[in-house]
């Protein structure tokens, strides 16, 4: 008893056991004390609710409700389109190196030439055209520009991928 009054681990400890102590004086300060009385009825109501709860419990069809709400999983990165593109390129060009070195393979190393030098005379244009652009800015913008190609890069193989994405995710 804290100032003439029952705590409350008192109070529950005669709710737990169900009975008040023998010999002890706690019998009959709750006959005579009415906020002690009003404490111990407001913890048998609390106990009685509780033993009333049934608990928590999900619905059954909980998990499957959750698992419908999950995105499907993205591709491994080798499943990936870009990601197949690149290593057949990569795997051509190792086989065609390979062809060409260890093996006397003059007309199809004429046509690879030949195709490089169709390359090259396309994108020279290209590359003097930003020469020039360069030059006419000073060459203080110069990290500018290229950060900006690198952006527009970014950019046309973000498209590329998101577009993968979507025909593959309808």
């Amino acid at each position: 008893m804290n100032n003439e009054h029952l705590t409350d681990e008192q109070i529950q400890n005669i709710l737990d056991t169900g009975m008040l102590k023998a010999g002890s004086i706690l019998p009959l300060h709750l006959g005579t004390c009415a906020n002690c009385q009003k404490r111990l009825d407001s913890f048998r109501q609390l106990y009685a609710g509780l033993a009333a709860d049934p608990g928590f419990a999900l619905p059954p069809a909980f998990a499957d409700s959750v698992l419908d709400k999950i995105s499907a999983s993205r591709p491994v990165f080798w499943e990936r389109p870009a990601a197949k593109i690149a290593m057949a390129i990569g795997t051509a060009a190792v086989i065609l190196a390979g062809l060409l070195i260890f093996m006397d393979m003059k007309p199809l190393a004429r046509g690879t030439l030949q195709v490089f030098d169709t390359l090259k005379t396309t994108f020279l244009p290209l590359s003097v055209q930003i020469k020039q652009l360069f030059f006419w800015v000073g060459g203080n913008a110069k990290p500018f520009i290229l950060g900006g190609l690198g952006l527009l890069s970014a950019a046309l193989v973000d498209h590329f991928l998101s577009r993968q994405v979507m025909r593959h995710n309808p």
